[in-house]
């Protein structure tokens, strides 16, 4: 059963449809990491990155999935992901 935090979390994203709605996704993830560090199960980048791939995997072959993983720009998510690491 989810939590009452993570049925929001899923309503955020539900309604991401925008950059700038995306964007502040990301922002408010940030924040929740600042202020809720202790609630989140992968703390370092590595390990955030390894689940984020484990994630993929996973949901990408379940018959219950509602992603359409052949419309996915991964080159976009890539490019998005590297920044990160350069961006100042």
């Amino acid at each position: 059963m989810k939590t009452e935090e993570e049925c929001g979390w899923i309503e955020k994203i539900s309604t991401i449809s925008k950059k700038e709605e995306f964007i502040r996704f990301l922002e408010d993830l940030s924040s929740d990491y600042q202020q809720h560090f202790e609630e989140w199960e992968n703390t370092t980048i590595s390990d955030y990155l390894r689940q984020m791939a484990s994630w993929i995997e996973d949901d990408s072959t379940s018959p219950s999935s509602n992603i359409a993983w052949t419309e996915v720009d991964f080159q976009v998510l890539a490019k998005i992901l590297y920044m990160g690491k350069l961006y100042e």
